[in-house]
């Protein structure tokens, strides 16, 4: 079942690797933001980074949960 969502093909691409992009990408921006306020350019909150790092470790589990899935065929 939960093996099927993951396979679940969204502009030609299985919906566990989309996931996983966007987390890569989540977590390149959070670090970005990080880098920029450590170096003075504070183009974005703290409050901003901090959202940016939960949604990322959110959407992170649930790549995990997916890619999981595929090897235990659950």
């Amino acid at each position: 079942m939960i093996q099927d969502i993951a396979y679940l093909m969204v502009f030609d691409i299985p919906l566990v690797v989309l996931i996983g992009i966007l987390t890569l990408l989540l977590f390149i921006v959070t670090a970005v933001i990080a880098v920029a306020d450590r170096e003075g350019k504070k183009w974005a909150s703290f409050t901003l980074h901090y959202r940016f790092a939960v949604f990322s470790l959110f959407l992170g589990g649930v790549h995990m949960v997916l890619a999981v899935s595929v090897y235990i065929g659950y």
